[in-house]
C-alpha cells in the first residue's frame, strides 16, 4: 500500500471518529445500546454481534456517542484493508488503491463508517471471508488454516447479521460451477469451514428455540 493512500485512510478514520463523537444516537444504535447492557447469545430480531461491538467500545470509552460508535470507523478502516488486500492479489495494487478510494466514496458505506449497527460488522467479515476463501484456494489441494477461517469469518458475520448466512451459499456455489475447484467438495478444508460455521450458528439457534423461534416469527411477519 502506498503511503498517500495509507495517510487517506489514517485521515478519513479520525475524522469518522471525531463526527461519531458530535451527533446524538439514531433510534437504532440506542436500542442496540440496550442490548450490550443485557448481553445475551441473541435478541428479538438480531444475533449478538453488534451488542457485543458496542459494550466493547463503551469499556472503552464509557456509554457516550464515541463509546457506542467506537468499532463503526474501525471497521470500515479493516474493511478497506481487507478489500484493499483481495483486490492486489486478484489483479494489481493499483486496481487495489482505487477500490479502496471509490468504496470509501459511496455514500452508504460512509454511512457506515459513522453509526453504530449491523451492516459495518456484515461488510466487514463478509470482505474478511472473502479473502480468506481465496487465500485457501490459493494453496489447495493442501489443507490450509485459511478453511476454518473462512469459516470463522462467516459465522462471526451470521452472529452479526443473519443474511451472511448466504455466503456459505455463494462458496458452494463457487465450487459446484468452478471445474477446478469441484474436488474441494472430497478435501478436510471445505468441511472444516462449514464445521466451523455451523458451530458459530448454535448458540442463537438454541437461544430461538428456548424462545419460541421468535425471530423466525418477526422475520416472517417482515
Amino acid at each position: 500500500m502506498n503511503r498517500w493512500l495509507l495517510l487517506f485512510l489514517i485521515a478519513l478514520t479520525g475524522l469518522r471518529l471525531f463526527l461519531a463523537s458530535q451527533a446524538e444516537l439514531s433510534p437504532d444504535e440506542a436500542y442496540y445500546y440496550q442490548w450490550s447492557e443485557r448481553l445475551d447469545w441473541a435478541y428479538f430480531s438480531k444475533g449478538p454481534g453488534v451488542a457485543v461491538a458496542i459494550r466493547l467500545g463503551t469499556a472503552l470509552l464509557g456509554p457516550t456517542e464515541l463509546g457506542v460508535r467506537l468499532l463503526s470507523p474501525l471497521l470500515a478502516l479493516g474493511t478497506s484493508l481487507v478489500l484493499f488486500a483481495l483486490a492486489k492479489r486478484l489483479y494489481s495494487e493499483s486496481v487495489a488503491s482505487w477500490t479502496v478510494v471509490f468504496m470509501n466514496l459511496v455514500p452508504i458505506f460512509q454511512a457506515g463508517g459513522l453509526v453504530m449497527t449491523i451492516d459495518p460488522l456484515s461488510i466487514f467479515f463478509w470482505s474478511a471471508a472473502l479473502l480468506t476463501f481465496w487465500l485457501a484456494l490459493e494453496r489447495t489441494p493442501q489443507f490450509s488454516v485459511w478453511w476454518p477461517l473462512t469459516g470463522l469469518a462467516m459465522a462471526l458475520g451470521f452472529l452479526s447479521k443473519y443474511t451472511n448466512a448466504m455466503q456459505l451459499v455463494s462458496v458452494v456455489l463457487v465450487l459446484a460451477l468452478t471445474q477446478r475447484y469441484r474436488k474441494e467438495f472430497l478435501r478436510p478444508g471445505f468441511w472444516s469451514l462449514v464445521g466451523v460455521f455451523l458451530l458459530g450458528i448454535i448458540p442463537p439457534l438454541l437461544w430461538n428455540q428456548q424462545h419460541g423461534w421468535v425471530t423466525v416469527d418477526h422475520l416472517q411477519d417482515d
